[in-house]
């Protein structure tokens, strides 16, 4: 849960649990306590104010180590789990910023200014314009493009476009599925983020189709994941990071750096 956190930040965090624990939620279960059985126990505090500093003053008539180690560890667990769920939203607010930076840009900008570490085009999902056949070996390509844009600042893929940003459309690849329309174009796109990647990533892309000189194209925006994405190639798997307008395959020195400059 905690990997990729500061150590000091998870230090500040679980300090100031524990502070509370002992200093609020023990006082407010004393009085909790004083209020339901205050009837039924023997005590020489007229008040409950008196009752809770004779009980927290008191520790060794009321034998309160132990009570107080248990405060400490459920307000230590709360600060921690507060702590985590605080970073993690702050990361989906930067996640969402990006994307909203993202979309404040026309698609024919995006397209105009050419390909660069967060936007990449390619012509087909699966359909070789050379040879003039369906070639899943592209697909191959695409889940590494999206592997690569995980692993660094997330991005945009669109499909549909060839390298030099003439819009070609999706015809070609519609013709070769059982479903020939966007729907069944995006149901690719799943099963092939889920093969080569994991099912788990899929939330991460969103998968939009706008048309542009009345042509269809897959708009996919690229969410970057805290965790490292890894593509699997037959019995191995591959670390891929975005550099410039390429994907590029890291070794494991050269992972290990990447990801610890990301954290």
């Amino acid at each position: 849960m905690f990997k990729g956190m500061k150590t000091v930040q998870v230090l500040v965090d679980l300090v100031i649990g524990v502070l509370i624990g002992v200093l609020i939620l023990h006082p407010i279960v004393t009085l909790v306590f004083w209020i339901e059985f205050q009837g039924e126990i023997e005590t020489t505090a007229t008040s409950m104010w008196s009752f809770a500093a004779d009980r927290l003053l008191k520790r060794s008539q009321f034998e309160l180590g132990p009570m107080t180690f248990l405060f400490s560890f459920v307000g230590g667990a709360l600060g921690l789990i507060f702590g985590w769920m605080r970073r993690y939203v702050s990361r989906n607010n930067r996640i969402i910023s990006a994307l909203e930076v993202e979309l404040e840009h026309s698609l024919p900008e995006i397209i105009g200014s050419g390909e660069n570490d967060r936007v990449e085009f390619k012509e087909t999902l699966r359909w070789n314009v050379n040879e003039n056949r369906v070639d899943k070996t592209l697909e191959h390509v695409i889940a590494k493009t999206i592997c690569g844009m995980m692993n660094h600042k997330g991005g945009s893929l669109l499909i549909g476009v060839d390298d030099s940003g003439e819009i070609k459309g999706l015809e070609r690849d519609y013709n070769t599925l059982k479903i020939k329309s966007a729907d069944g174009f995006e149901q690719s796109i799943v099963s092939i983020i889920q093969r080569y990647l994991g099912l788990s990533v899929c939330t991460y892309v969103q998968c939009m189709f706008p048309r542009q000189r009345d042509l269809d194209i897959c708009w996919l925006l690229i969410k970057p994941t805290q965790n490292p994405v890894f593509l699997r190639d037959g019995d191995s798997a591959k670390y891929f990071v975005r550099t410039g307008n390429s994907t590029r395959e890291l070794d494991a020195q050269e992972t290990l750096k990447h990801r610890d400059s990301k954290n």
